[in-house]
């Protein structure tokens, strides 16, 4: 079976549907989870056992646009008031396949605004923004068929649990 290509040209990021303007990349570094050791005197080797799930820092960046007043302005002002985000999307392809807190799985799920605006302007290319949001709790996937065998297929809303 052929795997699924995405064209990352066709990904975007929102909050809601509205498209926070001028992003061109993002990405998290996947999941992790705290080892914790589980270890005494005259044990030859670690022991460990899984703790808490983790699924760490997003980071977007882009061009820089202080006008996008749905997108970059609002991030801001989720930044200074330290306020959770809900609805961030991070979308595989310009569809209706994305990465967003999974508030049904978890009522707290959400991200955090860390960094806002790691802004710069080089006299040789636009003005370019970053910023990075720490998830708490959840995340799901929408939208994506998952392969359950060779011969059938659904379509799915899964919370990954880190």
């Amino acid at each position: 079976m052929r795997a699924i290509v995405l064209a990352a040209k066709k990904a975007k990021v929102a909050l809601g549907i509205d498209k926070i303007v001028g992003m061109g990349n993002w990405s998290f570094p996947g999941f992790t989870t705290e080892m914790i050791e589980d270890i005494e005197f005259e044990d030859e080797f670690d022991h460990v056992v899984p703790g808490i799930g983790s699924y760490g820092t997003i980071t977007v960046s882009g061009n820089y646009d202080p006008t996008d007043a749905d997108g970059q302005a609002a991030l801001y002002t989720a930044w200074k008031n330290k306020t959770k985000i809900t609805n961030l999307r991070l979308y595989l392809t310009n569809s209706e396949k994305y990465w967003t807190p999974d508030t049904t799985g978890d009522a707290a799920s959400g991200v955090y605004i860390e960094t806002y605006g790691a802004i710069t302007f080089d006299r040789a290319d636009l003005g370019k923004f970053e910023f990075t949001a720490r998830v708490t709790g959840l995340l799901k996937l929408v939208g994506v068929t998952t392969r359950t065998s060779t011969t059938s297929s659904s379509t799915t809303s899964s919370t990954v649990t880190a």
